[in-house]
């Protein structure tokens, strides 16, 4: 049975309107690591499949049944080689800079595995070293939006968890201009099973909310098992605006078709999910 959907905000008087984007602005990204240099995590387990399933939601939002509409490819697309820190966060060191990647594109998708940091926030697994030496993806440290991103899946491990969001203060950092970053509470399962999925995401994010795609496409009830018990997939959809309101019509409204002004100043949260969805690694939601 398809468990209750939870809209977490108060309902607000919508009054903002979609637009669809210029021909420039609709390009689409990917980066996806599948293997990990010794230097930077020798316990990673080597996950190829995960490629497998982004690609197909890489291919599809560019694909030409969508006409006018569908994606351009830039190039910005990058599986394992030297995939590291320096690619996807900005902060005010020296080869930091994702506008090239993630930033330089209106929608993007990043694979890599992912893990909660100590401070409530995601924090993601890259192939190599960057220049300063570390090995990892903050989410404190992304920025994401101060460009061109609109959206962003992460296909990561407790990219988007329930317990963040009382610390709004991360989510303002995380949030600087995109519309939605889509993530998962709990662990995100890869097989080969869900290359159709991430392929419906891209493709029904043309027809309804993305927040609608991602949650029916990639929530999956007792579809695994780990010793022995039972547990879900639990997809959740992040939108921000500048005020509650508009970040509830992001939520509500936002689709691959069309999006309205970047958010601005004080931002505002608003995140949807499946109630009782029973993760691996943590907490139902």
């Amino acid at each position: 049975m398809r468990r209750r959907l939870s809209i977490v905000m108060a309902a607000a008087a919508l009054s903002f309107a979609l637009v669809p984007g210029s021909a420039r602005s609709r390009s689409a990204g990917m980066v996806s690591v599948t293997n990990w240099d010794s230097n930077c995590c020798a316990s990673c387990a080597n996950v190829p499949e995960r490629n497998n399933m982004i690609t197909r939601w890489y291919n599809n939002i560019k694909h030409s049944k969508h006409g006018a509409q569908a994606y351009d490819d830039y190039n910005i697309y990058r599986i394992d080689s030297t995939i590291s820190q320096d690619l996807l966060t900005d902060t005010p060191e020296p080869g930091h800079n994702d506008d090239e990647w993630i930033d330089g594109v209106n929608v993007a998708i990043v694979g890599m595995h992912g893990g909660e940091h100590p401070s409530h926030f995601w924090r993601g697994q890259p192939r190599i070293t960057g220049v300063y030496g570390e090995c990892s993806v903050e989410a404190t440290e992304m920025k994401v939006g101060d460009l061109y991103n609109n959206s962003l899946v992460l296909s990561s491990c407790h990219s988007a968890c329930k317990e963040y969001f009382p610390y709004w203060s991360n989510w303002d950092v995380q949030f600087n201009g995109t519309h939605q970053i889509d993530g998962f509470h709990g662990v995100m399962w890869i097989d080969e099973d869900l290359r159709d999925n991430y392929a419906m995401l891209s493709d029904d994010g043309f027809d309804m909310p993305v927040k609608l795609s991602f949650i029916d496409n990639l929530y999956k009830a007792d579809d695994w098992y780990v010793d022995g018990v039972s547990v879900d997939q639990c997809p959740i959809p992040v939108s921000a605006g500048a005020s509650s309101s508009q970040a509830e019509f992001h939520r509500d409204n936002y689709d691959y078709y069309s999006w309205d002004s970047d958010p601005t100043g004080s931002i505002f949260w608003a995140r949807s999910g499946i109630v009782g969805c029973d993760p691996n690694d943590d907490w139902p939601y």
